[in-house]
């Protein structure tokens, strides 16, 4: 457990012999590292907030990080990752990285397997948050601010599930040539560039996702193909909701299109159960994107057999699942 918030680096330290004021952070890596097999590091209270002067030990062990704590990289001037993962089997969990000057997280082996980096809060960072390796599990991640990309995966059949990303310089969601069979689930996207972005890519899907006030379109599939894009709603871009023909995709029909101020797509042409219209939502202007009562994304989703409605019996609520991340009572 990491007993202080000071970012202390003491030779040899151990959790029955920190030194100075108690075991850091950077102790508890190192001292993970030097300790082969599972280990988990959680914060008490006194660790609240961390102060980073330097980038933390790269970890290289299989290692939880757990705990409702906040590493502020303010005062650190370095433009390496924050936090860095070259092994395989590594969770963070709950932690909210700011002001880093490189990635606040790089899971950096593309060798790598069963990475997970879930609800994080990263935001005003310098870059993106960047994984490699393969079947890595992105969720309930909130992602803002950030100066280039929001979340950068280049491993393959990675898992995106539940994350918000928000107003980033560069593209939301970019996902880079080669990470074939990525899964996006649930995921809202607000600005940014484009919304969620493809370069040459096989196999990925796009389901339930809501891509909002795009700078340029909301979903971008490049040199994509067999891109499967369904149940997703795409609205307020300043270019188009979806630009790409239609041979990158397998699928692109049950989705929601509205506002794209160049049209809906830059070529091809809408699935007939493709819906036109103002989705409805509860309140975006404080960015609450669940559907009111009347929305004509209600019940207009294909049915993927993915669920919808958490611990509710069955997948989905009504007659069909909603289009978008929210699936409505």
């Amino acid at each position: 457990m990491v007993t202080t918030a000071a970012d202390e680096a003491d030779a040899g330290a151990t959790p029955s012999s920190p030194g100075q004021t108690g075991f850091s952070l950077r102790e508890a890596i190192a001292f993970a590292n030097t300790n082969a097999g599972y280990q988990s590091i959680t914060f008490n209270a006194a660790a609240a907030t961390i102060g980073l002067k330097s980038p933390l030990p790269t970890v290289q062990e299989t290692l939880d990080i757990k705990g409702l704590v906040v590493l502020d990289a303010t005062a650190n001037a370095s433009t390496s990752a924050c936090l860095s993962v070259a092994s395989s089997n590594v969770h963070i969990d709950s932690l909210e990285i700011h002001h880093c000057q490189g990635e606040p997280v790089l899971f950096s082996s593309s060798t790598s397997t069963g990475n997970q980096l879930s609800n994080a809060y990263l935001h005003d960072n310098k870059k993106a948050a960047v994984v490699y390796g393969d079947g890595a599990l992105v969720s309930g991640c909130l992602i803002t601010f950030s100066a280039v990309a929001g979340l950068e995966i280049y491993g393959k059949n990675a898992q995106l599930v539940g994350n918000d990303i928000a107003a980033s310089l560069g593209t939301n969601y970019l996902i880079h040539d080669g990470a074939n069979g990525a899964y996006l689930l649930a995921n809202v996207s607000i600005g940014g560039g484009d919304g969620i972005g493809f370069g040459a890519v096989t196999g990925a899907t796009v389901w339930h996702s809501t891509i909002v006030d795009s700078v340029y379109s909301g979903l971008s599939v490049g040199t994509a193909t067999q891109v499967d894009a369904r149940n997703n709603i795409i609205i307020g871009a300043d270019a188009y909701g979806v630009w790409g023909p239609d041979s990158a995709f397998s699928k692109l029909d049950h989705n929601l299109y509205f506002n794209n101020a160049s049209g809906n797509r830059n070529q091809g042409s809408l699935d007939a159960a493709s819906v036109i219209g103002d989705p409805l939502f509860n309140d975006a202007t404080n960015f609450d994107y669940a559907l009111k009562v009347g929305s004509p994304a209600i019940n207009k989703g294909f049915n993927l057999s993915v669920d919808r409605n958490g611990s509710a019996t069955g997948l989905y609520n009504g007659s069909a699942p909603d289009i978008g991340w929210s699936e409505a009572p």
